[in-house]
C-alpha cells in the first residue's frame, strides 16, 4: 500500500484537498492481489487504491473517467488500418 501511495505521488496523479463545505466523500478500498508467474510462484503483492461501486454519482463527484488499460483487441483494430495503408501512428 504503502509503494502504491508513493507511486501516485510521484507521478502526481493526486492532490490532497480539504472537501467543499456542500460536499461528501466518496468511499474507497483497497483491492489486494497476489501476482504469480507461469508456475504458480509468487511473484509480488499489488495495491491498488479504488473509489467503491455505486459511492461516486456522476456529474457530483466527478465529471471525467479514466481507463489506464487498453484491451487488445480495440488497439488491432484501430493500429490494423494504419498498417495497411502504412499511415504514421501515434500515442
Amino acid at each position: 500500500m504503502e509503494h502504491e501511495i508513493a507511486s501516485r505521488n510521484k507521478y502526481s496523479t493526486w492532490e490532497a484537498t480539504p472537501p467543499p463545505i456542500d460536499g461528501r466523500f466518496v468511499n474507497t478500498k483497497w483491492v489486494l492481489r497476489k501476482k504469480r508467474d507461469k508456475n504458480g510462484n509468487l511473484i509480488k503483492f499489488k495495491a491498488r487504491l479504488t473509489a467503491c461501486r455505486f459511492t461516486p454519482i456522476p456529474g457530483v463527484d466527478y465529471d471525467e473517467t479514466f481507463s489506464d488499460v487498453v484491451q487488445t483487441d480495440t488497439l488491432r483494430i484501430l493500429l490494423a488500418p494504419a498498417i495497411q495503408h502504412n499511415l504514421h501512428t501515434a500515442q
